[in-house]
């Protein structure tokens, strides 16, 4: 059973042994659904109705011979965050039905709009039945892309039979809003929440969040001190603090700390920066022991100016704002201290917590 990726499946088939295809990143159905605000409590980690129809169990490199030792594929449900019968049911309906036929459809017939259309009946025979369906396909998902010195803000649903309505002010959308009709161009701090409307019951779902804050570091050149996976997610314009928790929106520090050095590739005159540390809703994370600002005109000599210790760190949670005397520079430096170690159930020991930040914002 491969449940850590699809290398290990493979290499088993490889060695003549039976298979069963379980990857944590496409069939665990204890991920949330969705990122919209209205999910019910999960274990972190995202597996969206799309992401597990477009998973393909039998791996590629494999001869006719090893492909046959793949027997299938399984999806997971872990129940602690789930308190009942029905919460188990939503977490694996519908994604156990897309499970279903990518396990019964060769792969070059797989047709995710056709499923998509197709899947209200199969949700109503569910439903029929006594069984609680997830609606969460039909909710919207928010992206962001950096173009120049702007935010670009892109909605999508899986749901093709709906209409996405947003506002632009944090207020809680309706089919009165403004639909959607093309990319969101931010070129200041905006919160955008956004619907979709079905348009067969004209009923709307979900409530997705997402600040965007275009700055004066926002995807310039970076440089980090230790390996950080996606460093990119410090200075993509992206607040994750007002969201549900997830990984991938989050840059991980470890108890080597950060040093995170920018090239704003021009003097320019800074007097403010920010950065988010605490989860939005459902999860508490630790915080960093201390941040120290720096800045320099030519990257050798360096000028801290602001720092903030555990208590003001504590007190400032969800984000910290650091206000200081205007000065003109080219580079900006971050450190961040992470001193935390807790027991782990899992590791049975005393060990280093990682600490998370979503944005290094300069003003």
């Amino acid at each position: 059973m491969s449940w850590r990726g699809i290398d290990g499946g493979r290499q088993a088939a490889i060695k003549g042994h039976s298979v069963i295809m379980t990857p944590v990143d496409a069939l665990y159905f204890d991920f949330y659904q969705s990122t919209s605000l209205d999910e019910p409590l999960a274990i972190h980690g995202l597996t969206p109705l799309q992401q597990v129809y477009h998973y393909e169990p039998v791996p590629d490199g494999l001869s006719p011979q090893q492909q046959a030792n793949i027997l299938g594929a399984q999806g997971n449900v872990w129940t602690e965050y789930m308190p009942d019968t029905q919460a188990v049911e939503r977490m694996a309906l519908p994604r156990m039905t897309a499970l279903a036929e990518v396990l019964w459809t060769d792969a070059a017939e797989k047709d995710f709009a056709s499923f998509i259309c197709r899947l209200p009946t199969m949700v109503s025979y569910l439903e029929s039945l006594g069984y609680t369906v997830a609606d969460s396909y039909k909710k919207v998902t928010a992206t962001a892309q950096v173009q120049a010195d702007t935010v670009h803000v892109l909605l999508a649903t899986e749901n093709s039979a709906s209409t996405i309505f947003y506002t632009l002010d944090g207020s809680m959308p309706d089919q009165t809003s403004q639909p959607y009709t093309a990319p969101i161009i931010c070129r200041q701090p905006t919160t955008i929440r956004a619907v979709a409307q079905n348009r067969a019951d004209g009923q709307c779902y979900g409530d997705e969040r997402i600040t965007v804050m275009p700055h004066k570091a926002l995807a310039k050149p970076l440089t980090v001190s230790s390996a950080i996976e996606k460093p990119e997610l410090l200075l993509n314009g992206v607040i994750a603090t007002d969201r549900i928790f997830q990984f991938h929106e989050w840059t991980e520090i470890t108890e080597q700390g950060l040093l995170a050095t920018i090239d704003l590739e021009d003097q320019l005159k800074l007097s403010q920066v920010q950065l988010g540390y605490q989860a939005g809703q459902y999860r508490r994370l630790y915080l960093p022991s201390a941040i120290t600002v720096a800045v320099s005109k030519d990257g050798d000599d360096w000028q801290t100016v602001a720092e903030a210790g555990q208590a003001t760190i504590k007190e400032s949670a969800p984000r910290i704002t650091l206000d200081f005397k205007a000065v003109t520079a080219r580079y900006i430096r971050f450190t961040l201290e992470n001193t935390h170690r807790a027991y782990s159930e899992e590791d049975r020991a005393i060990i280093a917590m990682p600490v998370y930040i979503d944005e290094l914002v300069v003003y």
